[in-house]
């Protein structure tokens, strides 16, 4: 994945948009992608995004009485620095498992680095159940308090505290910069 900067800075708001609308659309016809991160989500020289790789992609199944009653659980499957708690821990999934996993993409996208980093793969996965995130902000000032806060949400470890679905993403995102100075150049401070 080439990350150029610039570009992605420029073209974020409508980067977002556009894959807050695909999973908006995914989820609406009962699917979860289960892998979603920066390198599947390709965007053109237009700024045109798509969704790519649903080799993980599911139809979102309510737990059976069964599953509950056994405890069984989902072969955990997905990218470690953008998985869902839900999803570490095997659990039935919906739509709010990609939304989780949008934020730590949108963290990565607008800072250049995960939410998490970890010396082991199981410290990472740790990390997703138990340490809440810090805010973009720390790692990119340029990154206004409202797209902060609708990350932060996104990546709120309990599903219910995420919102709702895409939809109402795509509202918050309607009425929010992604950046406090979006015509600022590398290095300029924000106004």
């Amino acid at each position: 994945m080439r990350k150029q900067t610039e570009f992605i800075k420029e073209h974020s708001l409508s980067i977002f948009k556009q894959a807050a609308t695909a999973f908006a659309y995914m989820h609406a016809h009962g699917w979860v992608h289960r892998d979603v991160k920066p390198d599947n989500m390709l965007v053109n020289s237009a700024g045109e995004l798509r969704v790519i790789d649903f080799a993980l992609a599911k139809k979102i199944e309510k737990p059976s009485f069964f599953a509950k009653l056994f405890g069984m659980r989902n072969k955990i499957q997905g990218t470690r620095s953008y998985m869902s708690p839900e999803q570490i821990r095997g659990e039935a999934l919906d739509g709010r498992a990609d939304m989780y996993s949008f934020g730590a993409a949108c963290f990565e996208l607008t800072t250049g680095r995960p939410p998490f980093r970890a010396a082991s793969s199981q410290e990472l996965l740790e990390k997703h159940i138990a340490e809440k995130p810090v805010s973009p902000q720390v790692f990119n000032p340029e990154v206004s308090k409202e797209f902060s806060d609708l990350v932060l949400r996104m990546l709120s470890k309990k599903r219910e505290e995420r919102p709702r679905d895409f939809h109402e993403v795509l509202i918050a995102l309607k009425t929010i910069r992604v950046y406090k100075n979006p015509d600022a150049k590398p290095g300029e401070k924000a106004k």
